[in-house]
């Protein structure tokens, strides 16, 4: 999980920038209290895609199987039953 180490210098930043120190500090913890849990990082998105794409080929896979299949069944009985 992040989490913010540098909250001084974060708070220092903000105050720089014009923002009352009050206030800078509130920004603070409330950033500190976020859960940051739910984020994910760019290699667990990338994993996430590669499983669903799997996912996906795998059942399209299947269903163009079965379309072939019921087309040579049409076919078939389309030469049994002229």
């Amino acid at each position: 999980m992040a989490t913010l180490t540098d909250t001084h210098g974060f708070i220092k930043q903000l105050v720089q920038a014009g923002v009352p120190e009050k206030q800078a500090e509130a920004i603070v913890e409330g950033v500190q209290e976020l859960n940051l849990t739910v984020l994910v990082s760019k290699d667990e998105l990338e994993l996430a895609l590669a499983r669903l794409e799997t996912r996906f080929t795998t059942r399209l896979a299947a269903f163009l199987s079965i379309a072939v299949a019921v087309q040579s069944a049409i076919i078939a009985l389309i030469k049994i039953f002229p």
